[in-house]
């Protein structure tokens, strides 16, 4: 019984420590992931910063699964950062640091007055100032997108604890009218009103 007792206790301990170790991991890999996102904008604001010496600030919006990782709500590894909006005199230096801008062929996924609600990043920058769109528009657009790793990203607890889905209603009733066609309407119609109520907490 004892020796029942002292195995049972050790295989608790080997798993509490197996579980310990696989957070610190996780934990370990976003900061790494995290960082070398943030490491490439700071490069890229320094080169701005050299290559423009004059008082003028530029900025750079970030969207989709680089936005989501930078606020700390995902962790899986994404290499592109995608921006819908920059300053015109980035416009060709950003793509050497893996910053594309192909997500504006897709803006009717993105609420018109995205521009209103975007977050500053707090990094020590010189030149350029870099936002993210707010999380409900995020939401939007990779509910728009809705491929599965959009759909993915959308269902972390962090996303929905923060989000306010009475933001949530409005942006999706204001996008309704502005979607190509009835069939994209009612996919997105469909898939907004699932996401809801799964996850809206009444």
């Amino acid at each position: 019984m004892f020796a029942r007792f002292s195995v049972t206790l050790l295989t608790k301990n080997v798993l509490r420590c197996i579980i310990y170790l696989r957070l610190n991991n996780n934990i370990g890999e976003l900061k790494m992931r995290t960082n070398d996102l943030y490491n490439r904008l700071l490069m890229l604001d320094e080169e701005a910063s050299l290559l423009f010496d004059d008082e003028e600030r530029f900025y750079c919006i970030i969207v989709g699964g680089s936005a989501l990782l930078l606020l700390g709500y995902v962790n899986r590894a994404t290499h592109d950062i995608d921006s819908i909006d920059c300053h015109h005199k980035l416009v060709g230096l950003i793509e050497k640091y893996d910053i594309n801008m192909q997500v504006r062929a897709h803006l009717d996924c993105f609420p018109e007055d995205y521009a209103e609600r975007i977050n500053r990043l707090d990094l020590p920058t010189k030149k350029i100032d870099y936002y993210t769109l707010s999380l409900e528009d995020l939401v939007i657009s990779k509910l728009l997108a809705g491929r599965s790793n959009d759909m993915f990203d959308i269902r972390s607890d962090e996303i929905i604890r923060d989000l306010d889905f009475a933001k949530l209603d409005a942006l999706a009733e204001a996008i309704m009218p502005d979607l190509l066609n009835d069939r994209i309407r009612s996919e997105f119609e469909f898939s907004y009103n699932e996401y809801c109520k799964q996850y809206r907490k009444e």
